[in-house]
């Protein structure tokens, strides 16, 4: 797995589910944290990963206000996202 960063712009503590899905299709956890606002976190790779599997972060807006997300691939953005208060969104695209 590469080195995933995940930055908190936001004052507020954020929860970020880090998931893999298998060549067999099943969807395992590999890690949750707690992000502390306008902090950071890094998922390291700590195993071995199978040729082809692919990772998705999960990220719950459980704020009264809508909020913006944005995923970037080096400098390129790949994802510029709107997530309203009580709602999911899906990071997707990590092929490892």
């Amino acid at each position: 797995m590469p080195d995933l960063l995940f930055i908190n712009d936001l004052p507020y503590l954020v929860t970020v589910s880090l998931f893999i899905v298998e060549r067999s299709g099943e969807h395992r956890l590999l890690a949750r944290r707690d992000v502390d606002g306008y902090d950071q976190v890094r998922f390291r790779r700590r195993t071995p990963v199978p040729r082809g599997a692919r990772f998705y972060m999960v990220f719950h807006n459980d704020l009264a206000t809508l909020i913006r997300v944005e995923a970037f691939r080096n400098q390129n953005k790949v994802r510029d996202e709107e997530v309203e208060s009580t709602g999911t969104l899906r990071l997707s695209g990590f092929i490892v």
